[in-house]
C-alpha cells in the first residue's frame, strides 16, 4: 500500500505517518517544500491507493479564520477533483476526510462550519468521512491540550454539563484510518471516540486522573463571560488555534453513536485512564 497524506507534520499527521511504516507500507507525505494547501498534490502522490487527507489552515490560523475556511473549502475541493481524475484513470481508490465531531449544519464554532462544508463536497462511494472525538495523547496536545492546563487550576468554570465529549486517543485513530484504506467495502462515514459521553466535569476528573492531579472546583458559569474572556486572550495573546474557537468547538460537539463504526472496524477503544471497557470512575 502507498498512501498520501496531508498535514503529516502534524499532531494526527505524524501519528498516521508512523503507523503506514509500522505496517511496511509507504506513506508519501509532502512537506511545505513540496506543496502547500490550495495546490495539487505533487506527482509522487499520484500512483498512491488512498489519500488521508488532514492538513487545515483553520486550525493554524491566529487570525482572519473565514480566510482560513475559505482556503480549506476551495483546496479540499480541488484535491477532490484531482482525486476523481486520477480514479478515472486507474491510479487511486480513496479519499478519506478527517472531519470533527463538531461538524454538522449550524455548527457554532468555525471549524465545525468549515468541516461540515467540506463533508458536503465528498459525494462518490470511495470518498470516505471520519468523524472523531476528542483525539489525545500522553502529552496533551491539540483540544486536549486544553483540558491538560484546566486540571492544574484550583477552580474551573463549566459552561456546559451535556454528555458529549467522545475521547480517543491518536494512535487508536491512526489505526482505524488505516483500517479504512485497507477495507474493500468501507462506510460513507465514520464515527469514532467513546461509545459513552462524557459530560465537561467528567472529562476534567478523567484528565486529572490521568495526569495524578487532585480534580479542580468546577463551578457553573455561563458561557458569554467565558468566551468573551476568552476573545480578548486571542486578542493579546494570538492563541493558535485561538482560545474562543476551541471553547465553541466543544459546546458546538454533539453526541456520536459510535458504536457501528467501532464495530465495522472491529475495533475496542481504550478508556482515557487506561485498560479496554474499564469504567473511568
Amino acid at each position: 500500500m502507498r498512501v498520501a497524506v496531508t498535514g503529516g507534520s502534524g499532531f494526527i499527521g505524524k501519528c498516521v505517518v508512523d503507523h503506514i511504516r509500522a505496517r511496511g507500507w509507504e506513506p508519501i507525505a509532502p512537506t511545505r517544500r513540496d506543496w502547500r494547501l490550495g495546490a495539487l498534490l505533487p506527482p509522487a502522490c499520484d500512483e498512491t491507493d488512498a489519500v488521508i487527507h488532514l492538513a487545515s489552515a483553520v486550525l493554524r490560523a491566529k487570525t482572519n479564520i473565514n480566510a482560513a475556511s475559505a482556503l480549506d473549502l476551495q483546496a479540499t475541493s480541488l484535491l477532490l477533483e484531482q482525486h476523481r481524475d486520477l480514479k478515472r484513470a486507474g491510479k487511486r481508490k480513496k479519499f478519506i476526510f478527517v472531519s470533527s465531531q463538531s461538524a454538522r449544519e449550524g455548527a457554532r464554532n468555525n471549524y465545525g462550519k468549515c468541516k461540515w462544508a467540506i463533508e458536503c463536497l465528498l459525494e462518490q462511494e470511495d470518498e470516505i468521512v471520519v468523524r472523531p472525538g476528542l483525539v489525545y495523547d500522553s502529552k496533551g496536545s491539540s483540544v486536549f491540550g486544553l483540558f491538560s492546563a484546566l486540571v492544574k487550576l484550583p477552580v474551573v468554570p463549566v459552561l456546559s454539563q451535556k454528555p458529549c465529549i467522545q475521547p480517543i486517543e491518536v494512535h487508536e485513530l491512526a489505526d482505524a484510518l488505516l483500517r479504512i484504506v485497507a477495507a474493500e467495502q468501507p462506510q460513507r462515514c465514520y464515527k469514532l471516540g467513546a461509545p459513552a459521553a462524557l459530560t465537561f466535569t467528567e472529562m476534567i476528573q478523567a484528565v486529572a486522573k490521568r495526569t495524578g492531579r487532585r480534580p479542580p472546583l468546577g463551578l457553573p458559569f455561563p458561557a458569554m463571560p467565558v468566551r468573551l474572556a476568552a476573545a480578548l486572550l486571542d486578542f493579546g495573546l494570538r492563541f493558535s488555534p485561538p482560545l474562543l474557537e476551541r471553547i465553541d468547538g466543544l459546546l458546538a460537539v454533539r453526541p456520536m453513536d459510535t458504536q457501528k463504526s467501532l464495530r465495522a472496524l472491529d475495533m475496542t477503544l481504550e478508556s482515557l485512564v487506561g485498560g479496554f471497557n474499564e469504567p473511568l470512575f
